[in-house]
């Protein structure tokens, strides 16, 4: 059986620090601190993408079972988010958050609830 957390977040631009913070004491808890860098990574792209881009509120869960450590961030808007190939924002500073997620997950995704949408990303850890 595995082990599930779940914390709101404030929906501002403390967001990405509290749900890092949230990642490590997880990390911690659950023997997973060879992953908490790549865990801290995609929180923090998925959090920024929720306040900059979603409707609050912003909830962040973290999930470890069967060797997989899947981070949820839950936002009030149901669009889903535009991810833009390398060639369309070669020159900007943005952007690339989602590319980013998906070079350091071993997958990831969205899904739609009645109360917005979801943004997960899932990677196998060095500790099952």
């Amino acid at each position: 059986m595995g082990v599930s957390r779940t914390f709101p977040l404030p929906y501002d631009a403390h967001s990405g620090f509290t749900a890092r913070r949230y990642v490590e004491t997880f990390a911690a808890e659950e023997k997973l601190e060879d992953d908490t860098v790549a865990m801290s990574i995609i929180v923090s792209e998925l959090v920024t993408n929720a306040v900059v881009h979603g409707k609050g509120p912003v909830e962040l869960t973290l999930r470890h079972e069967r060797g997989e450590v899947t981070v949820e961030v839950a936002d009030a808007d149901p669009r889903l988010p535009n991810v833009r190939t390398p060639d369309d924002h070669e020159h900007c500073v943005g952007g690339k958050g989602l590319l980013i997620v998906g070079s350091l997950a071993d997958r990831w995704g969205t899904r739609l609830s009645d109360r917005g949408k979801t943004v997960w990303a899932a990677i196998r850890t060095a500790n099952p």
